[in-house]
């Protein structure tokens, strides 16, 4: 161990960060943080989680061999410290000085900083050199400990901000689940959980976000070591492609890699024999990622609100493939799916030509993934909302009417959602300015855009009319694709009356009649 140590004013004590510093070098940037959340189950130091700087979170170090103990609130070293200090080179992380419980008001404990630092509090000899201690927010720092970490809900973004500036640049998370479950192991401690101002452990994800941009640290998730994402896309939608990764990435801490899956052209879909010119390509997802760690996949006409974490976090209780429950009256679908790569046998090349030669139908492959044999439809529906947004709820929006996509028609109800993704999309990403001005050139999106973006007025349906008539002779590249014949006045005449239709049969005043007609129908 280091003998680093201060001895101002404040008393003395060992600079966690400088141990950190050193420990990242012998661990080659490589730490792990465990908390208490379901997948603290799944962590296998012993196996291909090994080689790892195991930090755990409170109690946690009393379940599995950690190389040290995180502990913010004093009074879990009062109940817990003789226990973990008797763990043989067991480190103990804490504030300089540690939080107390202030006061209870009903069932809501609130904590802060105590006046006892670390080092004068009754519990610190039974560590005595193992004892780490960083500058906290809650308190007066001491400036021999190095930069002040900024306190937040919770303990993990806290320890990932000590490793990142440390020098860890590769995190692992077991039990940092999110949600409000803890791992059966900690049923013990069930009556501390979610004691204070939170009603889950969510928040903490947006704070391992920022991080993951300020310290360039790759995280990852024990049930799911490398995350991939395929979109179901061709040249012509890159515009909808950029703006959905940017909107995946945005809400996520993750870092996702992108695969891509536009080997297969879309010449079926001219002829006739798929649903869309990319219907093919999730198929290859788990190949396309080397059959390593899990994948989704996503149509490119989506747009993510939530972090996808919590679909790489998932408990596939044994399933290769889950997709999401369906939404009522729809039949079940496979537009966005979870699979776990490295289990995934099937070969898409295969797959194509039983299809081609009439061995398996269209509705077998793509709408029953017959292939897939052990697959559930458990994810929530909120990740697969068929053209509805809920604030709060929605997690993804599939805009599956291709006849009102924002970027192809100004008649979607919520293709201000979009625009205004698309405006913020441009200010972050230069790849999303590329795909526009492509996109507007080839006439891959509608002419109105460029105005809607220039002015930055996200909805459509407010336009001027000088700026709507800039779409009256435009046509979409599926329509073009796959109407070849007809006069082009006849296509566009079709092409409109549908899109009207459809914003229609959208609207709210339309549900609330189709929804009286079915009460009705059951009444009489």
């Amino acid at each position: 161990m280091s003998d680093t140590q201060t001895s101002s004013g404040f008393g003395k004590l060992k600079s966690a960060l400088v141990e950190l510093a050193s420990l990242a070098r012998r661990y080659e940037g490589r730490a792990a943080i465990l908390g208490k959340g379901p997948s603290f189950d799944e962590f296998e130091p012993n196996g291909r989680h090994s080689g790892r700087f195991i930090v755990g979170l409170n109690e946690t170090a009393l379940q599995i061999r950690c190389h040290a103990s995180f502990i913010i609130d004093e009074d879990i070293l009062q109940r817990a410290g003789s226990e973990i200090a008797a763990t043989p080179d067991l480190y103990l992380i804490t504030p300089r000085v540690p939080h107390g419980v202030i006061s209870n008001i009903g069932g809501l404990t609130i904590y802060g900083a105590r006046r006892s630092t670390a080092a004068t509090a009754p519990w610190a000899e039974n560590f005595s050199r193992r004892h780490l201690a960083f500058n906290l927010s809650t308190s007066e720092s001491d400036p021999a400990l190095g930069p002040m970490i900024t306190a937040g809900n919770f303990s993990a973004p806290i320890v990932a901000e000590l490793l990142a500036i440390a020098g860890f640049t590769d995190i692992l998370l077991a039990g940092v689940d999110g949600g409000t479950a803890y791992s059966s192991g900690f049923k013990d401690v069930e009556y501390k959980k979610l004691r204070s101002v939170q009603d889950n452990f969510d928040s903490q994800f947006e704070e391992l976000r920022h991080l993951r941009d300020r310290y360039k640290v790759t995280f990852r998730s024990a049930r799911c070591e490398e995350a991939f994402v395929l979109i179901g896309t061709e040249v012509e939608q890159c515009l909808a492609t950029e703006v959905l990764k940017w909107s995946i990435d945005a809400n996520t801490f993750l870092n996702v890699q992108y695969v891509d899956g536009t080997t297969f052209t879309s010449s079926m879909f001219g002829e006739g024999k798929s649903g869309t010119p990319f219907s093919f390509q999730r198929i290859f997802l788990p190949e396309a990622a080397g059959h390593k760690g899990r994948g989704i996949y996503f149509d490119s006409d989506m747009l993510v609100f939530k972090d996808v974490f919590r679909l790489f976090n998932s408990d596939m209780q044994g399933h290769v493939l889950l997709g999401c429950e369906p939404t009522p009256g729809r039949p079940k679908q496979y537009s966005m799916f979870l699979v776990d790569n490295e289990r995934a046998t099937w070969n898409g090349c295969d797959l194509l030509k039983d299809y081609s030669a009439g061995r398996v139908s269209y509705d077998s492959l793509l709408k029953d993934f017959c292939f897939a044999h052990a697959k559930a439809s458990s994810l929530p529906m909120a990740w697969n909302s068929l053209e509805i947004f809920e604030p709060g709820i929605t997690a993804n929006i599939h805009f599956t009417d291709m006849g009102t996509q924002p970027w192809l028609s100004s008649f979607n109800p919520n293709a201000s959602l979009w625009c205004e993704a698309l405006f913020k999309a441009l200010e972050e990403r230069p790849s999303v300015a590329l795909a526009l001005e492509t996109s507007l050139a080839q006439g891959w999106v509608r002419p109105s855009l460029r105005w809607q973006v220039d002015s930055g007025r996200a909805d459509p349906w407010n336009m001027p009319a000088f700026v709507k008539a800039l779409d009256r002779a435009w046509l979409p590249p599926h329509v073009r694709l796959r109407n070849t014949a007809g006069a082009s006045r006849l296509q566009h005449l079709r092409w409109t009356l549908a899109s009207r239709v459809r914003r229609a049969m959208q609207s709210r005043r339309y549900v609330r009649l189709v929804r009286a007609g079915r009460a009705l129908r059951k009444v009489f």
